[in-house]
């Protein structure tokens, strides 16, 4: 799991992501849009820079608010492993954020695509 988890965390480094993201929360919710700008299927992107679409076929990074402003909701259904979507989020809030990496679980283990789900649900919590 911890190989998988620092894949994942190689990825913000290395990926497009969209301009003008000032804050950690802003990182967060671009995941899903940087997703589709680094990914093609059948050659092409997934993503069109002018219109903002983004096209099906390859899943997405989900980003809710709650009432707590330090905790945020991410629902993952894409085909990457629970490890590998938990260090993308890690080093997307470390690299846009001067307070570093957040903490993240799944909200619950049993409904999680290891046990056949289509989507894994996390708990993101902010630093202060």
């Amino acid at each position: 799991p911890w190989t998988l988890r620092l894949i994942g965390r190689s990825i913000p480094e290395n990926a497009n992501w969209p301009g003008n993201i000032a804050t950690v929360k802003e990182a967060i919710r671009s995941i899903d849009t940087a997703y589709h700008m680094n990914h093609r299927l059948n050659g092409e992107l997934l993503y069109n820079p002018n219109t903002g679409e983004k096209k099906d076929g390859i899943g997405h990074y989900g980003y809710r608010e709650t009432e707590d402003p330090l905790t945020l909701i991410s629902v993952c259904q894409n085909p990457y492993p629970c490890e590998f979507d938990m260090g993308i989020i890690e080093a997307t809030a470390a690299k846009f954020s001067e307070k570093g990496a957040v903490s993240i679980k799944h909200k619950n283990e049993k409904k999680c695509r290891k046990f056949g789900v289509e989507s894994c649900t996390y708990i993101i919590q902010l630093k202060e």
